[in-house]
């Protein structure tokens, strides 16, 4: 006797037809899901660049400003980017001036350099 569940060669392709036409289906929907994902990435990370950019700019306009600030009130860069004002002159007068360490013992000039 044939087994009750046993089908015709028929049936059989027209069920494996079935099942391959479901497997490229679900193959198709996953590459679009996938697809899909790999757009919006795209578009975030153009996005966050166009941001940083942005950024950017802003920052060196702000420092442009800044400069053309200090230069227009003739203050001198390198105190106001120490932040350490006059008592940065001074040292530096006192490196100008002419000494002798051996004479002094140790100079206290050049403490500072």
């Amino acid at each position: 006797m044939v087994g009750v569940h046993s089908k015709s060669p028929g049936e059989q392709e027209e069920e494996e037809k079935e099942k391959a036409e479901e497997e490229r289906k679900k193959r198709k929907r996953r590459g679009e899901e996938e697809e899909k994902r790999r757009r919006e990435r795209r578009e975030d990370d153009e996005e966050n660049r166009r941001r940083g950019r942005k950024e950017e700019k802003k920052t060196k306009r702000k420092k442009r400003e800044r400069r053309r600030r200090r230069r227009q009130e003739g203050e001198d860069k390198t105190t106001k980017r120490t932040g350490r004002g006059e008592e940065d002159e001074e040292k530096r007068e006192r490196r100008r001036e002419p000494h002798n360490s051996a004479q002094f013992g140790e100079c206290s000039a050049c403490k500072f350099i």
